[in-house]
């Protein structure tokens, strides 16, 4: 086994997510999204599927924490919510005319019921109401990841009163958002409820990550400690969902419940982030395109779902493992080649721009080469 890859100093943390180990990070997580996201997987291995949700999109949204926006001027800032904005809008623009024109009813009536649900959809980019006019739901992740980058940003470069008034802010959400009705929760805008649900941990995250000094025995640990709590969590269902709606989540009423998956969330982020310290260099390059993928393989599957996938089963419980498997890895497959084929397109500049100059650029109209 390979040496783990020596945590970066403080200086190091502060300006780029891009490092091998967490591309490697990234590239476990969005992995564990694509699986997430794969009906076999949810439909055949159900307890499996709901122990997923307990981290693996919340630790995506954990990610910041392990970098300081302190130095961070607001040009560069504005330039890392664009790489999140320009996506979102260019996706979801494709799916909302991919749904129009499959599914809308053209009469007056049915078209003026989804330009009602495309308006809500936009305004609260939360998962269901983003379902119900685009006909998928993973659209609300990247709202909800800006909505982070800018409560952080704000939290690193406030004064004292500031970042006081988050940290409170975070406390009292992590208790009391359990609280809110599902119909009144899911109305709040771009991915609030989640997000100030995670400040909380994300902080401890930010603490821990820069005091813990890593061993690989500790790793070796860490790691089993992880697997052998996951196996008890799906033993003894102990379910609570960390993406788009949060429904399931549990508040100060129940405490016990709280503080568990608030430490296996915290557990689950650093076994997985020192996991991926020690992968091949196959999953850093999986991550390095993990926002392509995870945009680009729900289409893919829906159209392999569309064309045949729904009726394809297994009588086995290997023929079950080598269909889930089978199929993610052919998602994968394709999300990678055509993800790499994008970056040496023009449409890059357009769908995946690393700054606003970019994105402005890609937005002209395309001249004639001579």
């Amino acid at each position: 086994m390979p040496s783990p890859v020596a945590m970066s100093s403080e200086a190091d943390r502060v300006a780029s997510y891009r490092s091998e180990p967490i591309d490697a990070l990234k590239g476990v997580l969005i992995l564990l999204v694509i699986l997430g996201h794969n009906y076999y997987f949810g439909n055949y291995y159900p307890l499996w599927f709901n122990a997923l949700y307990n981290f693996h999109v919340a630790s995506f949204l954990l990610l910041p924490f392990l970098f300081s926006m302190r130095a961070l001027e607001i040009g560069p800032f504005r330039d890392r919510v664009v790489r999140a904005l320009a996506p979102q809008l260019a996706f979801l623009g494709m799916a909302l005319v991919a749904y129009f024109a499959l599914y809308v009813e053209k009469s007056g009536a049915g078209i003026a019921d989804w330009l009602l649900a495309v308006g809500v959809a936009l305004l609260v980019q939360n998962e269901e109401v983003l379902n119900s006019a685009a006909g998928f739901r993973h659209f609300w992740f990247l709202p909800a990841m800006i909505t982070m980058m800018c409560l952080l940003y704000l939290y690193d470069r406030g004064a004292l009163w500031v970042r006081r008034a988050i940290l409170g802010g975070a406390f009292v959400w992590h208790l009391t958002i359990g609280l809110v009705p599902l119909e009144v929760a899911r109305y709040i805008p771009w991915g609030l409820p989640i997000v100030g649900f995670l400040l909380l941990p994300g902080l401890l995250v930010r603490y821990f990550y820069g005091r813990i000094r890593w061993r690989p025995l500790g790793d070796l640990l860490l790691i089993g400690l992880w697997i052998a709590l996951l196996f008890l969590v799906v033993k003894w269902r102990l379910f609570m969902g960390l993406a788009g709606d949060l429904g399931s989540v549990r508040s100060l009423l129940d405490p016990a419940r709280l503080l568990f998956h608030g430490f296996f969330l915290l557990l689950s982020f650093f076994a997985l982030l020192r996991l991926a310290a020690y992968l091949p260099s196959l999953f850093a390059k999986l991550g390095q395109v993990s926002l392509k993928l995870f945009l680009i393989v729900p289409l893919l599957w829906q159209i392999f779902w569309m064309a045949g996938g729904s009726r394809l089963s297994a009588e086995s419980d290997v023929g079950l493992l080598l269909l889930v498997l089978g199929s993610m890895v052919l998602m994968v497959a394709l999300g990678y080649a055509l993800s790499r084929w994008i970056e040496q397109s023009r449409w890059n500049a357009l769908l995946f721009p690393r700054s606003l100059a970019q994105w402005s650029q890609g937005l002209r109209p395309w001249q004639r080469e001579r």
